[in-house]
Formats: C-alpha cells, sequence, structure tokens
C-alpha cells in the first residue's frame, strides 16, 4: 500500500513539473490543483462520511474511509508538500540567506519531530482515527503540545517553505504559501468540531498557539534539552 503511495506521489510530482513548465504560470496552477484535490478527498470525503460509515461498517469504518478516502488525499497533501523543490525560477534572496533559512527551517522540523514522536508515529493521531472513533480521542497539552497545537502541520509548513528556499525562486515560495494556507484552513475546520464537542480542546486553544509560538527562545530550548 505504501508502496503503491509512493509511486502514485512520485508520478503526480513528474506530471506537475511538466504543468509548470509549459503552462504560464503553471506552478501555481499545479499547487491549487493538488491542494482543491487533497481538500475534496479530506473534507466532502472522509470528513462528511464519518458518521455514516461508522453506523454502516462498524468497527471497520475507518478501514473503508481510510483507502477510499484518505489514500487519495495522502497523495495530494504529500504531492502538494514536494512540489516546492521541483519549481523553477529566477533567484529571489541571495543564497547564503535563502540557503540559511532552508537550514533552520530543516532543523527545526527534524527537532519537532524528535520532541513530538508521539503524534508523528501514531497512526491513531496521524490518521484521524480519533474523528472515526471520537471515544479514542483526547486532549494532550504535554509535550510538544505545550507548544504547538498542531505539530505535525506545523512541520508540514515549515518543511514545503524550507523547499522552496532551496530552490530560492518566487514560483515556488508562493507554492510553499499556498501549502501553509490550506493546511491552516484544514486545521480551523478540524478544530471547529472540536471545540463544540471538547470545553477542555476550547480552552487549550487559547492558551497554545496552533503552528508558530511565539517565545521562540523558550521553544527552541524545549526542542533541544526537552525543558519545558
Amino acid at each position: 500500500m505504501w508502496g503503491g503511495i509512493t509511486l502514485a506521489t512520485l508520478l503526480c510530482l513528474l506530471l506537475g513539473r511538466l504543468a509548470a513548465r509549459v503552462v504560464p504560470g503553471g506552478a501555481v496552477l499545479v499547487q491549487c490543483v493538488l491542494l482543491l484535490w487533497a481538500g475534496a478527498w479530506m473534507v466532502p470525503g472522509f470528513w462528511r462520511h464519518r458518521a455514516a460509515y461508522r453506523e454502516r461498517y462498524g468497527r471497520q469504518a475507518y478501514r473503508y474511509l481510510f483507502y477510499r478516502f484518505l489514500v487519495p488525499f495522502v497523495v495530494g497533501a504529500g504531492t502538494a508538500v514536494y512540489f516546492p523543490v521541483l519549481v523553477g525560477g529566477e533567484r529571489l534572496l541571495p543564497p547564503v540567506i535563502a540557503y540559511g533559512l532552508a537550514a533552520y527551517l530543516f532543523v527545526t522540523v527534524q527537532l519537532i519531530e524528535v520532541r513530538g514522536k508521539e503524534i508523528f508515529w501514531d497512526i491513531e493521531w496521524r490518521g484521524f482515527v480519533y474523528s472515526v472513533f471520537r471515544e479514542r480521542g483526547r486532549v494532550v497539552s504535554a509535550g510538544i503540545f505545550r507548544w504547538l497545537r498542531h505539530p505535525v502541520y506545523s512541520a508540514a509548513m515549515r518543511f514545503a517553505l524550507a523547499l522552496s528556499l532551496v530552490r530560492n525562486n518566487l514560483p515556488a515560495l508562493s507554492c510553499a504559501v499556498l501549502v501553509a494556507v490550506g493546511v491552516a484552513v484544514w486545521g480551523r475546520i478540524e478544530e471547529g468540531e472540536l471545540k463544540r464537542k471538547d470545553t477542555d480542546y476550547a480552552m487549550y486553544c487559547q492558551r497554545t498557539p496552533a503552528f508558530f509560538v511565539v517565545r521562540p527562545v523558550r521553544f527552541w530550548r524545549f526542542l533541544l534539552t526537552g525543558e519545558e
């Protein structure tokens, strides 16, 4: 399955690169299509069918949802995150600045993953299992979640931006910004339901930023040492 997802993602990347080269403004257009594709499979697809599939399939509901909706979403979203690295154009920033910022973001992504192993390697969180079987959901506010409500989404934003800085051109940066916007929109949709159903989560949102911290020095101390 994961091999198939990888091959499909690579194919989409190759087709996207080809389209970006032959169509005026093609990179941004391709990125918009990818994000709309991912959003369509996630929101009108997976998100809207959760209750019906649980009622119909019971304990097997997530399995059907995963193969019918989440697999196409993963292909589209994964392609969108990696696509900026394939986008060419005129140099935007001095290389030392662009590559320095890219290195900073890559390191940050890696450290966020290290400090958030419980979310990055837990299929129930990564795969939205809790949204189908709500009894498995829980509000976690320790570790990386003390600093960010959505560490995985934050890492995806940073990673796409870092890839765009490696290419160091305006179209690539625009594609990365579109990823950030798409992730932010999805985060708001997801949180809207969580806030309505869990007052603890609503309170958690009031004190914890979603994607980027407001106290970077303390956040970096946590990333480097694990001290909260």
